[in-house]
């Protein structure tokens, strides 16, 4: 059995950062926009990520 519990904190912040986006952006954007600002929330809070490097925002 896997034990999620190690992961809840990440979770939480990479929750916020994305609310903490959406609340500031508003709404009707287009997708990339959210996963750039998101990209760039997560970078100022010292998370890592991969995986918006790797898609093309158009």
């Amino acid at each position: 059995m896997v034990n999620y519990t190690q992961y809840e904190d990440s979770v939480y912040e990479i929750i916020g950062a994305a609310m903490a986006v959406h609340r500031t952006l508003g709404s009707g954007l287009l997708e990339a926009v959210y996963a750039e600002s998101l990209h760039l929330v997560l970078l100022d809070n010292g998370i890592g990520n991969t995986f918006l490097l790797k898609r093309e925002l158009s």
